[in-house]
């Protein structure tokens, strides 16, 4: 489903490898002009200790002292005693009313909350699996219209870099908290990005276009077959 899978597995068998990207029923979500004088970030999905959402967390007064109206809002469930570990982290920074565990939502609830938010949180801890994972959080965050940030070295690296429609950054509080500031505090800059993810994904992941594709490769390779 995405580059860097498709080329580490022609390198391993040496075979040409078709790749189908990973979509998003774009249509169901809207991408509506955002003002950003009170910025929401958003992450959506396992609330797991892959997600690294503790650094998200850590970056928050950094990003507080320059945007005092932040928040943060995690939709999704997983570990609960990864969770507990963030809640018990957010007491401890004493941002209670910064964060907001939304816990398990309808997906038909999604396309709302991220309509409602300002900068998709699409980081994760640099693990080697993770690295080629191709994120439907990531697709739906830009059919929402929303920048994203990511963890450098990655397919989702990748894809921010390729729509220029959010920034990869390395997997520290640092810069995180550096780069949220400075895309925030950039309203041409966010346009743009914004602009620029729902215009990929209308044109490059639409689940139909997608599923017309996977099935013209299978197509094409059973007319191989029976041709030989």
């Amino acid at each position: 489903v995405g580059g860097r899978l498709a080329r580490l597995r022609q390198s391993q068998t040496g075979m040409p490898v078709a790749t189908v990207h990973n979509g998003v029923a774009v249509d169901n979500f809207q991408a509506p002009l955002r003002d950003l004088s009170q910025p929401i970030l958003v992450y959506t999905g396992a609330v797991t200790f892959w997600s690294g959402l503790e650094t998200v967390i850590q970056a928050l007064p950094a990003i507080v002292c320059a945007l005092p109206t932040v928040r943060l809002r995690i939709a999704g469930e997983g570990l609960a005693g990864y969770r507990r570990e963030l809640e018990a982290l957010v007491a401890t920074l004493n941002l209670g009313d910064r964060v907001e565990f939304l816990g398990r939502v309808e997906n038909a609830r999604i396309p709302v909350i991220l309509a409602d938010a300002h900068l998709g949180v699409a980081t994760f801890r640099p693990l080697d699996l993770r690295r080629y994972a191709f994120p439907l959080k990531l697709l739906e965050y830009m059919a929402a219209g929303l920048p994203s940030i990511g963890t450098e070295d990655t397919e989702t690296a990748d894809l921010l870099a390729k729509h220029d429609c959010g920034v990869s950054v390395p997997f520290t509080a640092e810069a995180f908290a550096a780069a949220a500031i400075a895309l925030l505090s950039d309203p041409a800059r966010y346009r743009r990005m914004a602009q620029n993810a729902r215009a990929a994904v209308e044109a490059g992941h639409r689940w139909r276009d997608l599923m017309d594709r996977e099935y013209a490769l299978i197509h094409e390779t059973w007319m191989r077959k029976e041709a030989k």
